[in-house]
């Protein structure tokens, strides 16, 4: 694996500390890997076949983990799911170098955490319906955030 990926992987361990958290990360990357990779699978997953768009990669994955999420009647916690989901983005990136030649760069690997944070985010807003649901707090204007690049190749397409 690109050595900017391995680094980012191997991050996880602050984002999955807790042993419980850790058990059901390694679940969520296990079952993630097997549907992203396995032929049966694989060749259906139309942004596999060309991952190079950062967003449509992020929101792929974001997606697959609300599907296992699902699938686990919603006993996924935030914690191993996010760090599954930067994990699975990771791996996504490193099939797409070296199946593609895509070289993944720091600036790249940056622009994938943040993107699939915020993604992971806006899914995790909604709370579970037994929940009552509190009034907005006025928010203060956010400040402009630097977007990610729209691909991943850039000026090498």
């Amino acid at each position: 694996m690109n050595p900017i990926l391995k680094k980012l992987v191997d991050g996880v361990d602050q984002i999955v500390s807790e042993p419980s958290d850790k058990e059901q990360y390694d679940r969520i990357v296990i079952a993630g890997k097997k549907i992203l990779f396995d032929k049966k699978t694989h060749d259906s997953i139309s942004w596999l076949r060309e991952p190079t768009d950062l967003a449509v990669l992020v929101t792929g994955v974001s997606d697959l983990i609300a599907i296992l999420s699902e699938k686990s009647n919603g006993t996924i916690r935030p914690d191993p799911a996010m760090g599954a989901a930067v994990t699975l983005v990771a791996d996504v990136l490193d099939f797409t170098e070296r199946s593609q030649g895509v070289p993944v760069t720091q600036e790249i690997a940056d622009a994938a955490v943040l993107a699939i944070n915020e993604k992971m985010s806006e899914g995790g807003a909604e709370q579970p319906a037994e929940q009552p649901v509190e009034e907005p707090q006025p928010q203060p204007q956010p400040q402009p955030q630097p977007q990610p690049p729209q691909g991943l190749i850039g000026a090498g397409a």
